[in-house]
C-alpha cells in the first residue's frame, strides 16, 4: 500500500493506493492539520493498511512534515518528500529558480500533463490562492499567475475596510447585490470568474490554442458552474502528480 499526502496551510489531504499504476485516484480524505498527529499516522500506516511507501508534498511548515518522516524512519517505511525541480517525466519548469515554484503547483502541472500529454493546457488551482499555470504541448511550463482565493479576497477586504460589514453566505451567484453581504460575496466570485476568462485569453495569445482547461481545488466545483468555459474538474490532480514519484 502506498500513502500519498498533500499538506496544505490548514488541511491535510491523503489517498491510499493499492495499485501503483492506477488510472483513477478516488477516496481522497481530508483532515485538519492539527489532527494529523502520530496516532493518526500510525493508524493509517500500520494498523489498517500496512503502508510500504509514503510520498509527501507540503506547503506548510516543518512541524507537521518532520513527524511523518521520523515515523517512517522508525518503522522502516520508504519516505519521499517531493520538492519542485527543473524537470520530471517530460515536464520542464518555466521558473528561473525551479525550487521557488510552489510544490502544489508543480505537482498539478505534472498531473495535468500525465493525464493530457501533448496538449496545450491551462491549469487552475482554486483554493486558498487561485493559481494559473500554462503548459504547452511539449511539456514546457510557460509561467502562470497567483491570485487571492475567494475566502482570502473576502477576508482581506473586510479586514482592511472599517466601514464594510458583511457576512459569508452559502449561495454562490454573480448578480449585483442589494446589500453589502451580497455585494462583497458575489464580487469575490465575479472577480475570480473574470480572471479565469482573462487567463484563457492570455493563454491563447501565447500558444494560439488551448486544448484543455483543467481546474482543481476547493472552489473548483462552484467555478465550473459560473463560467461558460468548458473546464475539466479533477479533484485528485495533485495526487496524479505525486503518483509520478512512486519508486
Amino acid at each position: 500500500m502506498i500513502l500519498l499526502i498533500d499538506i496544505g496551510n490548514s488541511r491535510v489531504k491523503y489517498a491510499l493506493l493499492n495499485n501503483v499504476n492506477t488510472q483513477h485516484i478516488e477516496n481522497i480524505h481530508s483532515i485538519e492539520n492539527q489532527h494529523f498527529n502520530h496516532s493518526f499516522i500510525n493508524n493509517l500506516c500500520v494498523v489498517d493498511n500496512q503502508v510500504s511507501q509514503v510520498i509527501v508534498a507540503s506547503v506548510a511548515n516543518s512541524e507537521i512534515v518532520d513527524p511523518i518522516a521520523e515515523y517512517c524512519i522508525d518503522h522502516h517505511i520508504s519516505y519521499t518528500e517531493v520538492k519542485s525541480e527543473r524537470c520530471k517525466n517530460g515536464v520542464v519548469s518555466g521558473y528561473q529558480i525551479p525550487e521557488q515554484l510552489g510544490v502544489d503547483r508543480w505537482l498539478a502541472i505534472i498531473g495535468a500533463q500525465q493525464r493530457y500529454a501533448q496538449q496545450n493546457i491551462l491549469v487552475i488551482d482554486a483554493g486558498t490562492a487561485t493559481t494559473f499555470d500554462l503548459v504547452d504541448n511539449t511539456g514546457q511550463h510557460r509561467g502562470g499567475w497567483i491570485f487571492a482565493g475567494i475566502t482570502t479576497l473576502y477576508n482581506t477586504l473586510l479586514q482592511n475596510t472599517a466601514h464594510i460589514k458583511a457576512e459569508t453566505k452559502r449561495d454562490i451567484e454573480l448578480s449585483f447585490g442589494l446589500n453589502t453581504t451580497d455585494n462583497v460575496n458575489n464580487c469575490c466570485w465575479a472577480a475570480t470568474v473574470g480572471l479565469i476568462n482573462q487567463a484563457i485569453l492570455q493563454a491563447e495569445r501565447e500558444l494560439g490554442a488551448v486544448e484543455r482547461i483543467i481546474i482543481t481545488g476547493g472552489n473548483a466545483p462552484a467555478l465550473t458552474t459560473l463560467t461558460n468555459v468548458e473546464m475539466v474538474y479533477i479533484e485528485a490532480l495533485v495526487f496524479y502528480g505525486l503518483q509520478q514519484y512512486i519508486t
